[in-house]
């Protein structure tokens, strides 16, 4: 017989918290609301796992053959409606928590997701989104409101469609999703790119008007700008390093013209890897996010510049990705100085 999935939200109150220092020792005493669980209480699993999916011991909880299991299986005390269970949340991770009850013909489960964080991060508000994903309005697969939707889902706080050269997907995904009152903000975007060879990818976040189409407007000036910026870059770049951040320079002051904030893409992807060129664009802090799209690409030189931004530009914000380019959805944490930046994006 196959068990129905439920899955669930409220189900659980008197929550400690959800932002922590690292290394914190948490007791969780939780209210059972939903009527199911505590019918069959005796059922209950609780499961923990860090989001670089060990536990909290730092391993992998064990091992069977062909079978990896992550999750980490916790005691607890089930009595008089209130679920007790501890947990050392060490490092700075975001860490999952799975509840479930189960009969034979129905599993109902709910998920939890807190963050540790170090002192110099603590002061920030964290949220967890996704603002770079594309759409079938360009290279996605799936609708822009499907694509909505899922990243609620997903237990996302915030998402844009940032279609290649499409706003209104975009529009499509917020008129979808906005009347749900999920809680999900879903804001106007995409993905602006260069004209010519190569590839200078800025995503356009909030903005009021698409900017792709005010880029290839023939009878705009789009071009006459790029041109007129190529003559103040260091003549000793190579002309096709010059056009590419003239035109990244153009198209993040049109962004930012329309009240949007501009998103620097996949900075070191090859054609970047020439040091000159990202530092010309990176330094004198153009672009309000620059997107790191793995781990290990968050060196101390980026740390280092974005701390330069922190201090001139307390609306700055540092976007990291992890995912991969077949239907995996990436997850971005916009650490914040203030709620501005969202709050800017709300009202237009």
């Amino acid at each position: 017989m196959t068990q129905a999935l439920h899955k669930i939200s409220g189900g659980f109150r008197n929550f400690p918290g959800y932002v922590f220092p690292v290394d914190t020792h948490v007791s969780f005493q939780l209210s059972v609301e939903n009527e199911f669980i505590r019918t069959h209480h005796d059922s209950i699993r609780v499961q923990y796992i860090r989001d670089d999916w060990r536990v909290e011991d730092g391993s992998i909880a064990y091992w069977e053959p062909d079978l990896l299991h992550y999750w980490q299986q916790v005691k607890y005390v089930y009595q008089d409606g209130i679920l007790y269970f501890e947990l050392t949340l060490s490092g700075e991770h975001e860490h999952w928590i799975g509840i479930t009850a189960e009969t034979e013909t129905d599993l109902y489960s709910e998920e939890f997701a807190l963050c540790t964080l170090k002192d110099d991060l603590l002061q920030y508000f964290p949220f967890k989104g996704n603002v770079h994903t594309h759409s079938t309005g360009s290279d996605g697969i799936y609708p822009p409101q499907i694509v909505a939707a899922r990243m609620r889902r997903a237990g996302f706080d915030f998402t844009a469609v940032t279609d290649h050269h499409k706003y209104t997907p975009s529009l499509e995904a917020i008129a979808a999703i906005t009347p749900l009152g999920s809680g999900l903000e879903c804001y106007r975007g995409e993905e602006a790119e260069n004209m010519g060879p190569g590839m200078t990818h800025i995503l356009s976040l909030g903005a009021k008007s698409s900017i792709s189409d005010w880029k290839n407007d023939q009878t705009g000036n789009f071009l006459q700008k790029v041109e007129a910026l190529k003559k103040h870059l260091p003549a000793d770049l190579p002309e096709h390093e010059r056009t590419y951040i003239a035109q990244f320079e153009t198209i993040a002051a049109r962004i930012r013209e329309q009240g949007g904030l501009a998103v620097f893409c996949h900075p070191y992807w090859r054609q970047w890897r020439i040091q000159s060129c990202a530092e010309v664009i990176l330094m004198p802090l153009n672009g309000e996010i620059i997107t790191l799209h793995a781990p290990h690409l968050l060196t101390q030189n980026i740390w280092n510049w974005y701390g330069n931004v922190a201090s001139i530009n307390p609306y700055s914000a540092v976007q990291t990705g992890i995912g991969t380019v077949n239907g995996t959805m990436w997850t971005t944490i916009l650490f914040l100085q203030n709620l501005l930046p969202l709050k800017i994006l709300r009202m237009q």
